[in-house]
């Protein structure tokens, strides 16, 4: 289904009907016409390491990202019977993935007319609240036993094969 949509959706800037001339520009400005004009740096690590930005980057996944692991590899695994896991997976997955292209796109935007404080101000709130709505949603974590799974199906669904 993405691919397909990938397909009757996706155009090149040059072709891309949905985006505003300044924004072509913006997005063309990098390919540069000749190759005096191309900046051809390619920094090994060694390098990178010497910017502060790097560090940046770096200090901040690694501090924020096992927050995300814990969501994404413990709570499933906990929360339900390995034989549901898997779509629990999926659909935490897809969820994340609708929020971060909404928040990256309207991240562009909000930099744009007010810089970065804005994006981190709600980037320092979403951990805080992710583990509000998890805590008031789930109660206390303890499995899902599968035989209650089981019964409240037969109960929501009685002609559905389960």
């Amino acid at each position: 289904m993405w691919l397909l949509l990938r397909v009757l959706l996706y155009r090149v800037p040059e072709q891309h009907p949905w985006i505003t001339e300044a924004e072509r520009a913006h997005i063309l400005s990098d390919r540069a016409t000749s190759s005096a004009q191309q900046v051809n740096w390619r920094p090994g690590w060694l390098t990178l390491l010497t910017y502060r930005q790097t560090w940046a980057v770096v200090i901040g996944r690694f501090i924020t990202d096992p927050i995300w692991w814990l969501y994404i590899f413990w709570l499933p695994s906990d929360f339900f019977p390995k034989s549901a896991v898997a779509s629990v997976f999926g659909l935490g997955g897809t969820s994340a993935a609708i929020a971060s292209v909404l928040y990256n796109w309207g991240t562009g935007r909000v930099v744009d007319a007010m810089g970065y404080t804005p994006v981190f101000v709600v980037a320092g709130v979403l951990g805080p609240l992710g583990l509000a709505a998890t805590v008031l949603l789930a109660g206390r974590i303890t499995p899902i036993k599968e035989a209650d799974l089981r019964s409240e199906v037969d109960a929501r669904y009685p002609f559905e094969e389960t």
